[in-house]
């Protein structure tokens, strides 16, 4: 068998099918993950100068923070929509 199929290699043919309706979803989860990173970047290494809250004083900014969490649970629904589109099979 193996020597059937190095004599015909150009003979097989490998298919791939891939979802275009999910590229645009993919492409939203992946900016999603980047604003998530750059919040969190964002709130650990920008500290305050002049603290206005005690939670503040302690170093980290708390509205990105905020905005992270929120987004990452936009970042979980998106990833949800792309599993279920994977796995639910359209006719």
């Amino acid at each position: 068998m193996i020597e059937e199929y190095t004599e015909k290699k150009g003979a097989f043919m490998g298919i791939a099918i891939i979802n275009e309706k999910i590229m645009p979803l993919v492409g939203i989860a992946f900016l999603l993950w980047i604003v998530i990173l750059s919040l969190l970047l964002i709130s650990l290494l920008w500290k305050n100068k002049k603290a206005k809250y005690s939670w503040d004083k302690k170093g980290a900014k708390v509205v990105p923070l905020v905005f992270a969490v929120v987004l990452h649970i936009l970042f979980g629904v998106f990833i949800g929509i792309i599993f279920y589109h994977i796995s639910v099979i359209r006719f």
